[in-house]
């Protein structure tokens, strides 16, 4: 299920989510278990396990950064998902269109939904680093990502 709503919020092939090594996948291969599978051909085992696993978490943190990466690094020559930054820029004011336009696009690509006002807030955090320096707009891009993708919203609905 992460891996079909992923790929689709972000437009991007089930494979191409993410790959460790750059041959094994992710989701089908290395986290499988991890993220709720089952592999009765290749593992023997025939049921998924009962509950979350305590390597869950990190798996779907890592599935989320490497596709929320990959779909900044493709955006840099075709846009799809962060139209409104320029990527190789500084990120945006927080109260520019281009902000509450890449905002918008994540929350209706993710959650099907309009971001909240303390959600803008929260974002507009990722902005600057901890020295309060402004960062690129492709960190930005790639930290809102992940921070609407990791969700207990996202993940679970």
């Amino acid at each position: 299920m992460l891996e079909q709503d992923l790929s689709r919020a972000l437009e991007l092939a089930p494979e191409e989510l993410c790959t460790e090594l750059g041959s094994y996948d992710c989701v089908d291969d290395i986290h499988l278990v991890a993220l709720g599978g089952h592999d009765p051909f290749g593992r023997g085992q025939y049921a998924p396990v009962a509950k979350p696993m305590v390597t869950t978490p990190l798996a779907v943190e890592r599935v989320v950064l490497a596709a929320c990466s990959e779909r900044v690094a493709r955006d840099h020559d075709e846009r799809a998902v962060f139209t409104a930054l320029e990527l190789d820029g500084p990120a945006p004011a927080a109260t520019s269109d281009a902000f509450i336009e890449t905002v918008d696009a994540l929350y209706q690509r993710l959650l099907s939904r309009d971001p909240i006002d303390a959600e803008y807030e929260v974002l507009a955090e990722l902005l600057v680093d901890d020295q309060g320096e402004p960062v690129l707009a492709e960190r930005f891009a790639a930290e809102a990502c992940v921070a609407v993708a990791t969700t207990t919203e996202f993940i679970f609905i």
